[in-house]
């Protein structure tokens, strides 16, 4: 079918986001805090 690998695109979503989020919270050394 078409959606083959649909879990690829999902998780290429997350890590964008959470990439986003590691970018926006970049000054706080403890990331889990500012996660």
């Amino acid at each position: 079918g078409r959606d083959v690998h649909p879990d690829k695109t999902i998780m290429l979503a997350v890590a964008l986001n959470f990439l986003h989020d590691q970018i926006l919270a970049s000054g706080c050394q403890p990331v889990s805090v500012c996660a």
